[in-house]
């Protein structure tokens, strides 16, 4: 494999499009498990539709929840409880620190607009949620490269340091902020690679001393390429970063898709996984896609494995199934080779729903994530 150049970026939970995201998953997880959160939705396997959009600037937060009225039954919670969005905020590091710094946008001000939409839902839709209604094209990706679960190394290191970056953030909350993202480069020859450059922006107080950041964030990206050898590195190349997360942008849900899947690698479908249930071709599909993908590098079937899934309306199944290892369409070859797996729609519904995971932990950190459903062999 020739020598090749990958770059990638993630962002923190705190930057206004995860922060979308984040709720609006917050939100069909609410709805899945019937008011009582993600570990009722992991035991009950509710079937009930939904889909999210969330945006927000400043105080502002717009929703809207398309659902049909007679598929959600909780009791005193309702889906769109404000509690549950000032949660995420918290949690992504708005409002209070202990250090007595207020990072806005203030959880007490927040201002929700709603748009609701529900619907009836016939019975026999109801009965038949495995048949698809949509059309999507699904990609999933795999290499052989463990140390990096299966994913792009500049993928893998972005989120890495993303989340090194957030631990950080988290134990000197008075001085750093929620909102950042990283941008890294590395260098590839087949599974072997090292990083070249990284790029860090962050948000902070204006009263934070800039070398004691450029100190701590050094020390945090050494720990995590302590393996792989110290890259160049830029820290806020533009300057103070204090306005920031929705007081600095607008966010919206479904704005970081390529972060959401491989990064710039790695072509995508176009479909968006947050803000939607399972039993949106865009998220089971996609996932499925994945779970392919593994099987085939597990198989030996390549050292790079690219699956693409084509739906129909109307299908129980993917329409089409193209299946590239190194370069190569495998035709149907990789059935024999994979023991012919179903790919059936209500078997990945089933599955896949059983995430143990808070959906707002997916929506942060991605769904390529050891453990879950579609990360495991068919058998």
């Amino acid at each position: 494999m020739e020598i090749s150049e990958e770059t990638a970026e993630y962002v923190l939970p705190g930057h206004p499009d995860k922060l979308c995201d984040a709720m609006a998953d917050a939100v069909v997880d609410q709805i899945l498990g019937a008011g009582n959160g993600w570990r009722a939705r992991v035991r009950k396997q509710r079937k009930d539709l939904c889909s999210v959009e969330v945006q927000m600037l400043h105080e502002q937060l717009h929703v809207s929840l398309h659902q049909p009225h007679n598929g959600w039954t909780g009791g005193t919670a309702t889906p769109l409880d404000k509690d549950l969005f000032l949660q995420v905020l918290r949690q992504c590091g708005y409002g209070d620190s202990t250090g007595g710094h207020l990072w806005p946008p203030q959880p007490s001000r927040l201002n929700i607009h709603s748009l609701i939409r529900r619907f009836s839902l016939p019975h026999e839709i109801k009965q038949n949620l495995h048949v698809i209604c949509d059309q999507a094209l699904c990609v999933g990706y795999a290499n052989a490269c463990e140390e990096t679960n299966h994913l792009p190394p500049a993928h893998w290191l972005a989120r890495a340091l993303a989340q090194a970056l957030f631990a950080c953030r988290q134990n000197h909350p008075q001085w750093l902020g929620p909102d950042g993202k990283v941008l890294v480069r590395v260098r590839r020859n087949g599974s072997q690679w090292q990083p070249e450059t990284v790029v860090i922006s962050l948000s902070h107080h204006e009263q934070t001393d800039p070398f004691w950041m450029q100190q701590i964030l050094t020390e945090t990206v050494e720990r995590v390429c302590k393996s792989f050898g110290m890259p160049r590195l830029w820290i806020n190349p533009g300057g103070s970063f204090t306005v920031a997360g929705p007081m600095g942008d607008n966010g919206s849900t479904g704005r970081k898709l390529v972060m959401d899947f491989y990064g710039p690698t790695v072509p995508i479908g176009g479909g968006a996984l947050s803000g939607k249930d399972f039993y949106k071709v865009d998220r089971f599909g996609n996932l499925l896609a994945r779970k392919l993908a593994l099987a085939g590098v597990r198989a030996g079937l390549g050292e790079e494995v690219l699956v693409r899934l084509q739906y129909m309306p109307g299908g129980v199944e993917p329409e089409q199934v193209q299946f590239m290892a190194d370069g190569r369409d495998l035709g149907d070859r990789w059935r024999k080779a994979l023991s012919d797996p179903p790919l059936w729609n209500s078997l990945c519904q089933e599955s896949f729903v059983k995430a143990d995971k808070p959906l707002t932990e997916l929506a942060w950190w991605g769904h390529w994530q050891a453990g879950m459903p579609w990360e495991q062999p068919f058998y």
